[in-house]
């Protein structure tokens, strides 16, 4: 599990299966992309989105999870976003977050870079949210921002 911010992680399918190690993190809300439903103890609040590898994602579903997590997040709950890998469509939703939390695109993609070098977006989820976002940004300009000068968590 990688910490973006302070109450914002991104993990596999692994971390979300591990219910006493999110308890020991403080974890109290999950928002899980990957298509299996896990099974949530009643006092965590959980969105299941399945999104299907390699695939774009409709803004309505952007908006649902980034609505999810800002409401999680707003009511002190810190969460997890979830797929299988930990690698993409985690890694895609939490840059949406950081983008609905105000943070520039490249600002956002540092951030989410420099935290979590291994995540990877698919170009055609990314790209979907560009679009929705409204972001005038391409895949490839993403992918070839400069990662010094992260900005600190807002």
């Amino acid at each position: 599990m990688i910490w973006l911010t302070p109450d914002l992680a991104i993990g596999s399918a692994y971390h979300d299966s591990d219910k006493a190690e999110l308890e020991r993190q403080g974890i109290g809300a999950v928002l899980q992309l990957y298509e299996e439903h896990e099974a949530w103890p009643a006092h965590w609040r959980a969105l299941h989105l399945p999104i299907a590898v390699g695939q774009p994602a409709a803004c309505d579903t952007f908006q649902r999870g980034t609505e999810f997590v800002q409401a999680q997040r707003q009511a002190r709950r810190k969460t997890l976003v979830a797929c299988l890998m930990g690698q993409s469509r985690s890694a895609t939703f939490a840059f949406a977050c950081l983008l609905a939390d105000g943070y520039t695109p490249q600002d956002g993609w540092r951030l989410l870079k420099s935290r979590h070098p291994n995540a990877y977006p698919h170009p055609i989820l990314l790209q979907s949210l560009l679009e929705c976002m409204h972001v005038p940004l391409s895949v490839a300009e993403l992918y070839t921002t400069v990662l010094e000068n992260v900005q600190e968590v807002r």
